[in-house]
């Protein structure tokens, strides 16, 4: 799938650079429903980043800040959440509590990968599921970092 596929409005704006081909790989995770997709900035023998878009938002919304984890070392995962994005939406009638269903969604894909330390950054809804992971999984969580949470309340 080409890069322009990807991006949601944000990429460009304020002069950044554009996105050129294969500086990301869109990867997904497949699950009951269907899939889950992300894009993986960085080399993938280095344990991502794993981030976590807001509200009615996809994994777009990262095309800025990746790329410069990316050129500093890092790798960044940046997954769409079920129903946004790329990823496969919920079967029809199938109850969604975005904040803990988001949190099981999460562990999916640590388990996928079979993750240990991992560094979550959430923006807005993204945030308040990354907080509720760490809370829930202490152990697994070596850095926690939120862009503008939302209560989870």
């Amino acid at each position: 799938m080409m890069n322009q596929d990807l991006r949601n409005g944000h990429n460009g704006i304020n002069n950044m650079p554009s996105l050129k081909d294969g500086e990301f790989e869109e990867v997904q995770i497949p699950v009951p429903w269907g899939h889950i997709t992300g894009k993986w900035w960085g080399p993938k023998y280095v344990q991502p980043i794993v981030a976590l878009h807001g509200w009615q938002d996809n994994c777009g919304t990262f095309d800025n800040l990746a790329p410069l984890l990316r050129d500093k070392g890092l790798s960044v995962y940046c997954i769409d959440l079920p129903g946004h994005g790329f990823s496969s939406h919920l079967p029809p009638g199938q109850s969604y509590y975005i904040f803990w269903d988001g949190v099981h969604f999460l562990r999916r894909i640590v388990k996928h990968f079979n993750w240990n330390d991992i560094i979550i950054l959430g923006h807005s809804l993204g945030g308040a599921i990354a907080f509720l992971y760490a809370a829930m999984y202490p152990d697994d969580v070596k850095k926690y970092i939120s862009i503008d949470i939302a209560s989870p309340a």
